[in-house]
């Protein structure tokens, strides 16, 4: 049974990479696709298509259903999962498929808590093939109305679909602040975004695909620039460049990070501490670059390890106690 990391969303105020979307072959020949981005934790569903023995995965790997108790919500999907596993394979015969990986989001109370959902459940959003054809490998996801089609067919709840047919100036536009259409009847329950998908799929270059999620300004987990207390034994650029991490480290990159261990133990503060700073560095990377030698390096990436320590220590208990 394979399993493949499900890649990060880029975000939508990346100008190089929306400047690459732009000049992509495929672009002028399709729509855009926007639907409600769901305030939860990353799941997939695995179907071995040989045994249709399916497996969980959390976004680094697979799992049990004890990951955010995902078997009391998800188990009931399962049957569904496998009618969609075998309609896929009787529709691409060409293809020796080995695993069809359902995508999914399970949200709910007790998993970030910042939107009002009520109890727990999952929809999906996406839908990967994996196998060989023509002797190679063939990873693929599937286009967004296949996706819709297969779901609501088999009874598999999918991420609500606000707008389609869109062209790409106007679903970058689209409101992002908007009650989310899970939960009817809860004022100021705002959503954390929108995604948005190409009618076709579409890869750039370098192996990424075309998605893009536009956040609410509640939910970004990149801040406005922010005082911070200026080192002076470091240089004016020293300062500068750690001014621009700062701006990564904040609530809604925690609550993101822990959506990715599950449940949280007095043990995992040094788990979740790797995890967040990883992230920093990670998405500071894609907007910045270090112009400083590797001893400054250092130094920068020292105190940002404080100040994500520092966060983390102060909301810690409730973190564990799932409140937080």
């Amino acid at each position: 049974m394979k399993f493949i990391k499900y890649s990060s969303i880029e975000n939508g105020y990346r100008k190089l990479f929306i400047d690459y979307i732009k000049e992509h072959l495929d672009f002028n020949d399709v729509t855009w696709q926007v639907t409600e981005k769901i305030d939860g934790s990353h799941l997939s569903i695995i179907v071995d298509c040989d045994t249709m023995e399916t497996r969980y995965a959390k976004r680094s790997c697979i799992t049990d259903d004890t990951f955010m108790s995902c078997g009391v919500v998800a188990d009931k999907y399962l049957d569904s999962a496998k009618m969609i596993s075998e309609e896929i394979t009787m529709l691409n015969s060409e293809i020796c498929i080995d695993t069809i990986q359902i995508e999914l989001e399970i949200f709910g109370q007790g998993i970030q808590n910042r939107v009002v959902y009520g109890a727990k459940d999952v929809v999906a959003y996406d839908i990967r093939i994996t196998g060989v054809r023509d002797d190679k490998l063939f990873p693929a996801f599937l286009d967004p109305l296949e996706v819709v089609e297969l779901c609501d067919r088999f009874g598999m709840p999918h991420a609500p679909i606000l707008a389609d047919g869109l062209s790409f100036d106007d679903a970058m536009a689209f409101n992002i602040h908007f009650n989310s259409a899970i939960k009817d009847g809860v004022e100021n329950n705002y959503a954390e975004g929108v995604v948005l998908k190409p009618s076709k799929v579409m890869y750039l270059g370098n192996g990424n695909r075309v998605v893009i999620k536009n956040k609410s300004d509640k939910f970004k987990e990149r801040m406005k620039s922010k005082r911070v207390k200026r080192e002076e034994i470091w240089t004016d650029r020293m300062n500068d460049v750690y001014e621009t991490i700062n701006q990564y480290i904040n609530h809604n990159r925690l609550r993101s990070a822990i959506s990715k261990i599950g449940t949280i133990t007095n043990k995992d503060f040094g788990k979740l501490m790797k995890i967040v700073s990883l992230d920093v560095l990670d998405d500071w990377a894609k907007d910045y670059e270090w112009d400083v030698d590797k001893k400054e390096q250092k130094s920068i990436t020292k105190k940002m390890n404080r100040e994500i320590s520092n966060l983390i220590r102060e909301n810690f208990l409730n973190i564990i106690d799932g409140v937080y």
